[in-house]
């Protein structure tokens, strides 16, 4: 769900609350005990587009090692080759994240107005 929002949601879309997507890679993280690179790669994404320049990398660089540890572990060669595709894309993107500056952090929304009372007849 967090990669969708960051991935397929457009940047100035509503819906793509980024504090709210974070929490939800957060907790992905937490559940998958941070060995799933995947994963971890959602989070750093995370915190790349909330303009957390040294947390992106930090687990951008985790992910990395838990996808290396994952292909170790598996034991069909398609499995490792996919991997290794993974790994590449991966250390690609830590590579721009080491390069580049993030996006501003997004802006807070202002609450909506609470609706107003329907004056009596």
């Amino acid at each position: 769900m967090a990669w969708s929002g960051l991935t397929e949601l457009p940047a100035d879309s509503p819906a793509r609350d980024l504090r709210q997507l974070l929490g939800y890679a957060q907790r992905a993280v937490e559940l998958s005990q941070r060995k799933n690179g995947y994963i971890l790669d959602t989070l750093a994404r995370a915190h790349w587009e909330l303009g957390d320049k040294p947390s992106a990398l930090a687990v951008q660089s985790e992910a990395i090692r838990a996808l290396e540890a994952q292909r170790a572990a598996a034991t069909a060669d398609a499995a490792r080759k996919r991997f290794d595709t993974s790994i590449t894309e991966l250390r690609a993107t830590l590579a721009r994240y080491e390069r580049d500056q993030p996006p501003a952090p997004p802006k807070a929304q202002p609450a909506a107005p609470p609706a107003a009372a329907t004056p009596a007849p």
